[in-house]
């Protein structure tokens, strides 16, 4: 069968664009943009043996060879199973498109089943249009959200010729010979690969290859974008009108967070005197610091300028950590175990803080309190952003929550003996310790983990240190055989050992055969048996405390998950080269609430470990673990695999992984048996108020906004409804034809500015929409970015936005005036869009004075 021919008209077309640009990764496979807008977001394929008994291959977690060596060709090669599976898919560039020539094949014994998703095609470039499938209509790609969990009604159209859509912004064209594809809306998706994606799958599976067979076809897909209208500004000369209150005064309702052991509300309140110092036997200046970040971070409102003055008593028969604070009109009585017991008592008396007729106040209460698990702890990578972003981190959202561990993943910094791996992640060495100084001033101790035999990318970065790779065509494993790895390796923990003062050590270890190995668990059994040891020892001499990775030392039947201990007499081999006492991070990620399942931790305490249940951001699964490590007394570590850098981006796109720091704090401290769904409050919305919320007002404010309709409230802001303006958006019908640029004149002071604005079309995380600019009266510029995500979101995205308030897919932006320029008047705003695909809307702007 021959490919579909394809025919465009010339009028009202683009000519083939040589700004079609095409690519391939490890992991996400083939994309084709044109002039910067996604067409083709990824693609995978996958080898199983029938009803899923066994994955032989997925491209979503084994990397391929990619061969760009021709300029209009890209070549990719994979082998798996020790050669049974193999293949190739050849990505021709096109004047307007790409074609795609793909072989796989099986030489193995059994038949196997290919799943190939060929393309992820950006459902906003195909919409709203209607799809034709092998010259018939078919169906509809619309607006709104579709809904079903199931594949089967969400399905497009199933085609051997052809698909084609005629979008506002394109016309899209797909041949194929020699294979069937299904198209379906993946939109709302309740799948992993479609969350938060706004994509149409195309591809096949459950495709039967017997054995010794080889299964060939081609795909080719052709873009032809239309010819958009050349952009305008707009500007508004809108009628001003007063608010009274601009801003409103709002008690938010902060729940303790932690929930304490003992709470037993009183009569009254206390009013905040002004700063406090907390003294005493177990007092000290940063304490101070403490509670008045806490406070800072959650209310906006006049501080008298008086200074308390409160003391810590000791109280010897507390537990670990625990503290007791009373709260009565006369001020608070607190007391504490320790010195950790002393910096709870002070976040908990931070936390009850609450407006009262335009002040502070505390709430009388008993609370006696000490934590279920004593080893609380978060994992987190480092990077440039990492010091001041995770500095705000520890003050706003880990003290808070008790925490007193952190796993800092560091490999990736500037280290001396390495100069030739550095890369855009790469922290430099004086931030990272001041990093570490910043965790343990706040009472949280601070562990770097660096990856020392498998996943040692880092390592090889910049193609370093291959002589010394198990494979130095896959670089992911060291060999720990040659002396020169060690030697290596040894150089780099040396100088973090002696940067960081560390009290325990993370070396990794999971997954260490995982990628460019054979498939020989005696050979790994024997590189472990070797170096490991050797781990040990180093630790030893260093008299610190040795971490690893429990995955490797698990045989399947010892745990629920995360067994890749081959075997039992495997597993028991690996486990025995453990020094005693080794802290094991033992990561298991099923979604299972009863901690009954979590069989391991007894088997590392019976083994003469320290286990540490670490857990993901699945909420069955941290309530389920986080319960098991109570009743074992381990300890509690949520990961986070949110790519290999710390930064707000990452932050924003993985929000949920961070969240879940939240929930397993509450149950590693409190040890409340509510499931999650059943906590008396959004954990996740809870999270993001703590991580990126804005102070709460405690007094209402006056203020001005453009005259509209109506006045609708956004959060705690007022601002009338104005005509919506709706920016460029090159994906709709005419959308090419808005303005790009909005310009809003205004002559008010302004400290604070908010605009109500909306989106049309669900994008990136993160993905930078307009830039906002103020200009002052005296001709000063102050420029805001407007980032998806972080400050709108789409109707069609239900998730919340992390840095705005919003109701109903309209947020409150909001540009604070820097402090030397707040009060001055402001002239113009101007809102520029940076992503014409978006739609920015605006719908409404008050200034504060």
């Amino acid at each position: 069968m021959g490919l579909w021919p394809l025919v465009f008209a010339t009028s009202g077309f683009l000519a083939p664009s040589p700004s079609l640009e095409i690519d391939y990764r490890d992991f996400q496979g083939l994309t084709v943009s044109h002039d910067g807008v996604p067409l083709i977001t990824g693609s995978s394929f996958q080898l199983y043996e029938p009803n899923w008994t066994r994955g032989i291959y997925s491209s979503a977690w084994k990397p391929v060879v990619i061969d760009r060596s021709r300029p209009d060709r890209i070549l990719v090669t994979f082998t798996a199973d020790e050669g049974r599976f193999r293949g190739t898919q050849t990505f021709t560039k096109l004047g307007d498109g790409v074609r795609g020539e793909f072989e796989f094949r099986w030489l193995g014994t059994r038949r196997v089943m290919l799943e190939h998703s060929a393309s992820f095609l950006w459902a906003p470039v195909l919409q709203p249009a209607q799809a034709t499938v092998d010259g018939r209509l078919a169906g509809v790609m619309g607006t709104a959200n579709p809904t079903s969990p199931q594949m089967e009604p969400r399905i497009i159209g199933v085609g051997e010729q052809s698909f084609a859509w005629d979008a506002p912004y394109a016309a899209a064209r797909i041949g194929i010979s020699g294979v069937r594809l299904t198209a379906f809306d993946a939109r709302n998706y309740n799948q992993p690969w479609a969350e938060g994606k706004e994509v149409v799958w195309l591809g096949h599976t459950n495709q039967a290859m017997e054995p010794n067979s080889t299964l060939r076809y081609t795909i080719e897909w052709q873009f032809a974008p239309k010819r958009l209208s050349v952009p305008a500004a707009q500007t508004l000369e809108p009628d001003w009108t007063s608010l009274p209150a601009a801003e409103r005064a709002r008690s938010t309702d902060w729940p303790l967070i932690p929930q304490p052991k003992e709470s037993r509300p009183g009569t009254g309140t206390w009013p905040l005197p002004g700063s406090l110092e907390f003294t005493g036997p177990l007092g000290s200046s940063h304490l101070g610091q403490r509670f008045a970040k806490v406070v800072q971070a959650r209310w906006d409102g006049p501080v008298p300028a008086n200074l308390g003055q409160i003391q810590i008593q000791l109280d010897s028969t507390l537990p670990a950590e625990g503290y007791r604070l009373q709260v009565t009109e006369s001020g608070p009585v607190l007391h504490a175990k320790d010195a950790l017991g002393a910096g709870h008592a002070v976040t908990t008396l931070a936390q009850l803080v609450r407006p009262a007729g335009g002040r502070l106040v505390v709430p009388a209460v008993t609370i006696r309190d000490w934590p279920s698990v004593s080893w609380r702890g978060v994992h987190m990578f480092v990077g440039p952003q990492a010091l001041g972003m995770q500095t705000d981190l520890m003050d706003r959202y880990f003290a808070p929550l008790r925490l007193n561990h952190v796993v800092l993943q560091c490999e990736r910094t500037d280290w001396s003996s390495q100069p030739g791996i550095r890369s855009g992640w790469t922290m430099e060495r004086d931030d990272l310790k001041t990093l570490f100084e910043r965790y343990r001033e706040r009472q949280i101790e601070p562990i770097p983990l660096i990856q020392s035999m498998g996943h040692m990318g880092w390592f090889f970065q910049n193609k370093q240190n291959l002589d010394v790779a198990l494979n130095p065509q896959v670089p992911f494993t060291l060999d720990p055989r040659k002396e020169e790895s060690r030697r290596r390796l040894r150089a780099i923990w040396d100088e973090a050992i002696a940067l960081l003062k560390p009290k325990t050590i993370h070396f990794g270890m999971d997954e260490v055969d995982m990628r460019g190995v054979q498939h020989d668990p005696f050979m790994s059994t024997r590189l472990w048996a070797r170096h490991v040891p050797w781990l040990m020892a180093y630790a030893k001499e260093k008299r610190v405390n040795a971490m690893v990775w429990g995955d490797m030392m698990l045989a399947p039947g010892e745990a629920n998950d995360a067994m890749n201990g081959h075997s039992g007499p495997v597993a028991a081999q690996r486990r025995a080269a453990l020094s005693p006492g080794t802290y094991v991070a033992d990561w298991h990620y099923a979604a299972n609430p009863d901690p009954a399942v979590y069989k391991s931790l007894a088997l590392w305490k019976k083994a003469g470990m320290r286990p540490i249940a670490s857990t993901w951001d699945r909420p069955e699964n941290i309530y389920g673990f986080t319960h098991a490590a109570i009743q074992q007394g381990a300890g509690v570590l949520t990961t986070t695999w949110a790519g290999y850098e710390s930064n707000e981006l990452a932050m924003a796109q993985n929000f949920p992984q961070i969240a879940a720091y939240l929930l397993m704090a509450e149950y590693a401290w409190s040890g409340r048996k509510e499931r999650p769904g059943a906590l008396p409050y959004d954990y996740l919305a809870v999270a993001r108020r703590m991580v990126y919320g804005t102070p709460s007002p405690t007094q209402s404010r006056p203020g001005v906004t453009i005259r509209g309709t109506e006045t609708a409230s956004i959060g705690s802001f007022s601002l009338g409804k104005m005509e919506p303006v709706a920016m460029v958006n090159t994906l709709i019908a005419g959308g090419d034809r808005r303005p790009h640029r909005l310009v809003v004149k205004a002559d008010a002071q302004a400290r604070k500015v908010v605009l109500a604005l909306g989106v049309e079309t669900f994008l990136k995380e993160g993905q930078v929409l307009a830039d906002v600019k103020a200009t002052t009266e005296s001709g000063t510029e102050v420029r805001f970015p407007v980032l998806y995500g972080q400050h709108v979101r789409a109707a069609r995205d239900t998730r919340s936005t992390f840095l705005t308030e919003s109701d109903a897919s309209v947020s409150a932006f909001t540009l604070v005036m820097p402090h030397e320029l707040a009060g001055q008047r402001l002239a113009t705003l101007e809102i520029e869009a940076k992503e014409p695909r978006a739609g920015l809307t605006l719908r409404g702007v008050t200034i504060l004075p």
